[in-house]
């Protein structure tokens, strides 16, 4: 019997001679079942019945028989009769026994039973039953179309829906109680292999009624659906999608706290920050395939404000595997991987970690997550930036594309507190005998220029580019000054000429695939100022100075 096809096995019995054990009326039915899947649910369906009956199912042998755990277990309508419907998830070649009873010895009596195998037809919908306060219950299936049928139903057209795809493709059924509350139904799992969407409708089986959504997003695996539910009202919900196995989720719609998103990310300072973080189980998931992982897993979200330096993230988990997602971009719109872990953890107690350099003003959203879409460990992460004032601790290497207009932005703080490297007496025009930070540039060919002729730019700065070794430096280009055009006037038009000296800008042809590492620091002896802030740019030039 190939797996979601539809059955009804129809059976008159009369209990009123059966066998009485314990007082009670009943009849038994063994059931072999023989299906393609390792797990199918099954609908019990005692209808017409005329006393008060009871289902149990069982496995095992007669005389040692086990209780087979229930997904549902409830009432017939009551227009239907005294009957029970009871659904059970199967086991491929498993035989189960199926008991109907009185509730004692008077009660006895005709029924029909209907065996409703897979919840292609809505009259088998399994239900999600749930607390509507706690969402705890059943709130997650795993179902499947592979032979299901294609039924000829109205569809729930929505934005970004594709309803005529999803009327030639077969389809399963599920319902669920309302609350009074928003709810959702997502099939946004690691547990769905096909693009899987979701109708909602009023339980009426053979009148349904479709449901509007207050929203829906789609994801690469199906999409997600919001609607308001009635408190005691039946929905049903119609999965269609191509052959294949999808995960389903229906839960009460929950307001998100700080760290649950990347909307609601913590704000963290990567200067030997340390965060903790223990209760991550309820968490909702979040997508982190832009790293090529899972679009459902667990994490926590922080995000930090890039300066230009490298920056090291690394951690211990807990319990769980554990991994980091660097990202960039808007939370609301598709996101850009910038690293991952380079040591994942595999295991309780395992380090991770990663490190990528920033540009400054950039957000990076960092995302610590399970490998799946749960999670019931803790992990401890740690924040640092590279201090990058001495040349083998140099930010970078940093590329730019040939045709790119974009500018690398660096912004830092110069103080006594830094060390100096002195390798070389003079670069150009700059005497390097103060302290500064350093960068690294690929050329592509292209002629660069590094300026601090920017309005974060607070002390006498100078520039000298170098190439080979830190400890064998060669002279590229240095400047001291901004330049001074004929008339006298400064290329850094937005400051007073007068300050002029603060700036200083120089421009170098680059050799494709060579590094060159860029000194920013503080000027002569004797600088007026010779401490400060300063703001870096990079860019690609025609020309030799900006005029």
């Amino acid at each position: 019997m190939p797996q979601w096809m539809m059955v009804l096995r129809y059976a008159m019995i009369d209990t009123s001679n059966a066998h009485r054990a314990e007082g009670f009326g009943t009849a038994s039915l063994a059931l072999g079942r023989k299906c393609s899947s390792a797990r199918v649910p099954l609908l019990i369906n005692p209808f017409f019945v005329d006393f008060a009956a009871n289902i149990d199912v069982y496995t095992g042998s007669c005389g040692s028989l086990t209780c087979t755990p229930t997904l549902d277990y409830r009432v017939c309508p009551s227009d239907a009769s005294n009957g029970r419907i009871i659904t059970v998830m199967t086991q491929l070649d498993a035989v189960y026994h199926v008991r109907i009873s009185g509730d004692n010895d008077q009660d006895y009596g005709n029924f029909n039973l209907a065996l409703l195998e897979n919840n292609d037809f809505c009259i088998a919908a399994p239900l999600f039953r749930f607390d509507v306060d706690s969402d705890a219950g059943v709130t997650y299936m795993i179902g499947s179309t592979v032979d299901a049928t294609v039924e000829d139903s109205i569809l729930c057209d929505a934005p970004g829906k594709n309803i005529t795809e999803a009327e030639s493709q077969p389809g399963v059924w599920y319902s669920v109680t309302g609350g009074g509350k928003n709810l959702v139904a997502s099939t946004c799992h690691s547990d769905s292999s096909v693009n899987a969407s979701i109708h909602v409708y009023q339980k009426r089986c053979r009148q349904s009624l479709c449901i509007e959504p207050l929203s829906t997003s789609a994801c690469s695996s199906g999409e997600t659906v919001t609607w308001f539910a009635e408190s005691g009202l039946d929905y049903l919900l119609l999965v269609k999608s191509d052959p294949g196995q999808f995960g389903l989720s229906v839960n009460n719609e929950r307001t998100f706290s700080e760290l649950e998103t990347c909307s609601l990310a913590k704000p963290v300072l990567p200067i030997g920050t340390l965060e903790s973080q223990q209760a991550l189980t309820d968490f909702p998931t979040s997508d982190a395939s832009a790293c090529n992982f899972s679009d459902s897993v667990v994490g926590a979200w922080y995000s930090l404000e890039g300066t230009g330096r490298r920056v090291e993230v690394r951690g211990t988990c807990f319990n769980h595997p554990t991994t980091i997602s660097v990202l960039v971009g808007d939370c609301e719109s598709e996101q850009t991987c910038v690293a991952t872990s380079d040591y994942s953890a595999d295991f309780c107690f395992e380090v991770m970690g990663t490190e990528f350099d920033t540009q400054a003003g950039q957000t990076y959203y960092v995302l610590v997550h399970s490998d799946t879409d749960s999670y019931d460990g803790g992990f401890d992460i740690f924040f640092d930036e590279f201090l990058n004032d001495e040349c083998w601790k140099s930010a970078g290497p940093h590329t730019m594309e040939l045709a790119s207009t974009d500018d690398l932005v660096f912004k830092e703080i110069v103080s006594n507190d830094l060390s100096t490297r002195i390798d070389f007496e003079e670069c150009g025009f700059a005497v390097n005998a103060g302290y500064g930070m350093w960068y690294t540039v690929i050329g592509n060919g292209n002629v660069f220029e590094a300026s601090t002729c920017n309005p974060g730019t607070d002390f006498d700065t100078q520039i000298s580019v170098l190439t080979g070794s830190c400890f064998n430096p060669v002279c590229v280009a240095g400047n001291n000054d901004a330049q001074l055009f004929v008339d006298g006037s400064s290329s850094c038009s937005f400051q007073n000429d007068d300050l002029a000296f603060l700036y200083s800008t120089v421009s170098w042809a680059t050799e494709p695939g060579v590094e060159y590492n860029i000194f920013v620091h503080s000027g002569p002896p004797g600088s007026n100022i010779p401490f400060g802030s300063f703001e870096l740019t990079i860019s690609q030039q025609g020309i030799l100075f900006r005029q």
